[in-house]
């Protein structure tokens, strides 16, 4: 007896077709397990992939049922969710948590990171390139903070305090070189590609072994 399955999920096909790895979706898993037990009955089983189910007769009746099914208030026997998705899940809230905390205490850091959440650019990066990266982001380098250590006056730059979103982004000695490499506050230190360009501006600029 042959049956067609039809899905507008290729994701979902592309899993169940992935035999090189063990899938770790438990929903995965149990498809499997009973596409296995069909197929050992002499049923054969067919997986058509159409885009949002046009055309297929029907459709409408099942997407009703599929929306009574879930503002019902019968009680359900509810699919388990796979343990992954309820790590990923987790891991996002306290991410969510976190960066509401930060946006709600603002500090000067944040005129270099706006988003607590953005991770720091390490891809084609040597050690000292991410060390410069990650001092950037703090908005505490040398240049900015070493006269806490001299115990000298606070250092200017164009009549205004001397830092870190000062030197990268309103300049005006770097402002070619802000142009040539685009340098701006949204991917300068975030951004794989652009973060790189800060990295060269430096270079450029003669600045990178002074952060």
């Amino acid at each position: 007896q042959d049956h067609v399955i039809y899905t507008d999920s290729m994701s979902v096909i592309q899993a169940l077709t992935n035999t090189a790895k063990r899938n770790k979706n438990e929903i995965i898993r149990n498809t499997l397990i009973l596409y296995t037990e069909l197929v050992s009955t002499n049923k054969k089983i067919s997986i058509t992939w159409i885009p949002s189910h046009q055309g297929i007769t029907g459709n409408a009746q099942a997407d009703l049922r599929a929306k009574e099914a879930a503002t019902s208030q019968t009680e359900q026997h509810p699919t388990p969710i796979p343990l992954q998705e309820i790590i990923h899940y987790e891991k996002e809230k306290i991410k969510e948590e976190w960066n509401n905390i930060w946006k709600s205490k603002p500090t000067k850091i944040h005129s270099v990171i706006t988003n607590f959440s953005q991770d720091i650019p390490r891809g084609h990066m040597n050690r000292k390139e991410r060390i410069v990266l990650s001092r950037l982001r703090t908005g505490h380098c040398k240049m900015t903070h070493e006269f806490l250590i001299k115990k000298t006056d606070p250092p200017l730059c164009c009549e205004a305090p001397l830092t870190v979103h000062h030197l990268l982004y309103d300049c005006q000695k770097f402002s070619t070189q802000r142009l040539k490499f685009k340098i701006n506050s949204n991917t300068a230190l975030t951004s794989e590609k652009y973060a790189r360009n800060t990295i060269e501006s430096l270079n450029e600029t003669n600045l990178f072994h002074k952060i």
